[in-house]
């Protein structure tokens, strides 16, 4: 377990709260945002960012600002449809089964989360140029990556994420990531899973 878990496990138990709070209607609209996020953001920043010739020793920070810019947008359409939601299901009857709900939501879009921050620490540890995937396959483009890890931020970045437990669990579940972000994303998810494995 790496300190990186202390704060996914608190991501985890706020969302949870936040989601017992604002009761299952609301978070059902944030766990949709959130899920539009995870695979229509990279779908987007993945054709947006590449036409742009940044080079590549920047091009996982302007990945990582577009997931956030989208992000934010996403989020901000997703609290005025849940503040509309709350009106609703201000029902006495209804309330406590409107948290519990919530509750559970919340627990999921933590995950959601967890999920998120791993793939951009990744994106952001793991710089891989174009092309090295397609001349020696993830082994090669594994290789390479170590070229930039060896910086000092990357290399905490890097010491955290093979250290962490939900990192991973999620390497068991690749599928959950790799096939929903575009090529950059998905490799440097996959030399991640490469290192931990």
């Amino acid at each position: 377990m790496s300190a990186i878990d202390l704060i996914f496990i608190l991501v985890i138990g706020l969302l949870t709260y936040w989601g017992f709070k604002t009761g299952a209607a609301a978070m059902a609209i944030w766990l949709i945002a959130s899920h539009a996020i995870f695979v229509i953001n990279g779908q987007i920043v993945g054709r947006t960012i590449p036409p742009l010739d940044i080079p590549e020793s920047y091009l996982s920070i302007a990945t990582f600002a577009g997931y956030v810019v989208f992000a934010v947008a996403v989020f901000t359409l997703a609290r005025w449809a849940s503040k509309s939601m709350d009106v609703v299901f201000s029902v006495p009857p209804l309330g406590c089964l409107n948290q519990l709900g919530g509750a559970a939501l919340g627990a999921l879009l933590g995950v959601f989360a967890v999920a998120a921050l791993i793939t951009a620490i990744a994106v952001l540890t793991y710089v891989i140029p174009d092309g090295a995937l397609d001349f020696g396959g993830v082994a090669y483009a594994s290789s390479f990556a170590q070229i930039y890890v060896d910086s000092a931020p990357r290399s905490w970045l890097d010491h955290q994420l093979t250290g962490s437990l939900f990192a991973e669990t999620f390497s068991v579940l690749p599928v959950l990531i790799i096939p929903f972000a575009p090529r950059e994303i998905g490799l440097a998810v996959e030399v991640m899973f490469d290192n931990l494995r």
